[in-house]
């Protein structure tokens, strides 16, 4: 017998693999976070971990109680050839051969489609719950609940741009930050989609559309079922006090919802197919019906409105990038003075000064370390978290911080987060390096993320230059392997925000989404290679009249 599971605590208990504190996609993914996260595979005495190769580097695997598997490989210039699986489904394949799966119910749900499709199997129960109660919402109330910190998120933004160079065009737009569309779009969506109703079970989206904080669904077992022109319902094991919420009926069972809820009167469904657990698709119903996978677009409905919310992003970026330079500023400050350091001191140092950047500034908004990637090049290329191992002065060419917060208004709301990159270069030949990319950026990627243009024609802009001339220069400064880029940039140079980073759409080839006016980007360069880690990234935002810088 093979079985398969998602669960974090499960993985922790029979791998020691502490995931949720350890993965650095787990706490990005906000809106999906299994779909990145390990699998647990198990045949007989023998535990397999099938883990993204971007992870690679976050946790020691001799601590690990199981062999581990990596897949999707990681792009780097270095000259590693080997293969790995695109996809955990192949690894599942070969080690179940002709077993049959026994796959969790708690597994999400596009999880099991793929699983069922390929493989013998059957589900295995780990548990519902109960009783469950039964509000019902109004889309007024929601918005209120949001429109009550839209007004400290403006004063606090117009507190930090007197020093950006497009200072002018940002108070211009907070100035006129559009109404909340939140209802009107998702009703598009659906329409579009030609659904009667939107099942909504993960944290982030279950905040966008009751009000509810992120952090408080994230804790509570609930669902929401979204009507358009109707009501919010909301299903919980637990009563809620929040005074938006009437309680409409508790129920002893959550399988009575199929029978006796709205559930029953609709027979197209959307759902978020990577986050929800297939033991709720089950009870509620939903085999029998119409079914449509709903997790990006979900994304890009967040994505599409971050102008009504783009006071609280000016925020996030203003912190962040603060907090970078004083952090690297810390980083070279001890290397001058020959001390011991760490990765995570310039952590602890980055942390500190977030805090003291909200006390400075009288911020009413809260700021909340949201991931941290950070490493010296010759530690690995991969986007690690940082270590406790001091580091090698001598050895440390670059040092690469790439993080993000956060935003949270009074209610405990996720406003906006960031995502922005900066690199510490300790030789001639990083500091050249890292200049071109960011010259490159400034110049090329950035001016091309107009409304209407696509993914790829952004990416094409930003690595047509850099294809296009001699790359022996860098090859003869140890920033290439001998063969050079071969007239291929094989990775993305940026991407959308809705509030986390995954996203729906990143400059990268093949990338057909088109941005909008109002979306809020992000244009990044990686440079990984050998003993160098280098990346810069700025924020910004798309208008008619070209992106404006919320950096620098």
């Amino acid at each position: 017998m093979v079985n398969i599971t998602s669960n974090f605590e499960g993985i922790h208990k029979k791998t020691d693999l502490d995931v949720q504190n350890t993965m650095l996609y787990v706490h990005m993914n906000l809106d999906t976070p299994h779909s990145t996260a390990p699998l647990l595979v198990e045949k007989g005495e023998e535990k397999f971990l099938l883990v993204k190769d971007i992870e690679r580097g976050n946790f020691d695997e001799e601590q690990i109680s199981a062999e581990v598997k990596y897949y999707n490989k990681y792009m780097t210039f270095d000259t590693d050839d080997k293969v790995l699986p695109s996809d955990w489904l192949e690894i599942c394949e070969e080690i179940a051969g002709n077993d049959v799966v026994e796959i969790d119910d708690d597994i999400y749900t596009s999880a099991y489609w793929k699983l069922s499709k390929a493989l013998k199997s059957k589900l295995k129960k780990t548990g519902n719950w109960f009783r469950t109660f039964v509000y019902e919402l109004n889309r007024e109330d929601v918005q209120r609940a949001f429109a009550v910190g839209g007004e400290a998120g403006c004063q606090d933004a117009l507190k930090l741009i007197s020093h950006l160079k497009q200072e002018r065009e940002i108070a211009e737009l907070l100035g006129n930050q559009p109404v909340d569309s939140r209802f009107t779009l998702l009703d598009d969506f659906l329409r579009d989609a030609d659904l009667d109703a939107l099942l909504i079970s993960s944290p982030l989206n279950m905040q966008e559309i009751t009000g509810l904080p992120y952090e408080y669904c994230k804790l509570n077992d609930l669902l929401v079922m979204y009507c358009p022109k109707g009501s919010i319902w909301v299903w919980s094991n637990r009563p809620i006090d929040y005074p938006w919420f009437r309680l409409k009926k508790i129920y002893q069972e959550i399988y009575e919802l199929s029978r006796k809820s709205e559930v029953r009167e609709f027979d197209a469904i959307g759902i978020e197919e990577d986050h929800l657990p297939y033991k709720y698709f089950q009870a509620l119903g939903l085999t029998g019906k119409k079914v449509v996978g709903m997790s990006m677009d979900l994304r890009r409905w967040r994505e599409v409105r971050a102008s009504e919310e783009l006071s609280f992003y000016v925020v996030a970026a203003q912190a962040t990038i603060s907090g970078i330079d004083a952090a690297l500023e810390f980083a070279q400050e001890q290397f001058n003075a020959g001390n011991v350091l760490t990765e995570s001191d310039v952590q602890s140092r980055l942390y500190s000064h977030y805090a003291q950047y909200s006390l400075d500034h009288n911020l009413q908004v809260r700021i909340v370390p949201y991931f941290i990637v950070l490493h010296a090049g010759y530690r690995t290329r991969r986007p690690n978290l940082p270590s406790f191992e001091p580091l090698n002065k001598e050895h440390t060419k670059t040092m690469k911080l790439d993080c993000g917060v956060l935003i949270i208004d009074q209610k405990g709301l996720v406003r906006a987060c960031s995502d922005l990159c900066r690199t510490l270069a300790r030789n001639p030949e990083a500091k050249q390096m890292y200049q071109y990319l960011n010259q490159t950026m400034i110049t090329n990627a950035i001016p091309a993320a107009l409304p209407g243009k696509t993914g790829k024609e952004v990416y094409h802009a930003g690595v047509f230059a850099m294809l296009d001339s001699d790359d022996h220069k860098w090859v003869d400064m140890g920033l290439l392997p001998q063969r050079g880029l071969e007239g291929k940039f094989e990775r993305d140079i940026g991407h959308v925000l809705g509030k986390q980073e995954p996203v729906s759409l990143g400059f990268k080839k093949g990338d057909n989404g088109v941005l909008r006016n109002g979306m809020v980007c992000c244009v990044e360069y990686q440079w990984p290679y050998d003993r160098y880690a280098i990346g810069v990234e700025d924020m910004f935002v798309v208008t008619s009249k070209g992106p404006v810088n919320l950096t620098r």
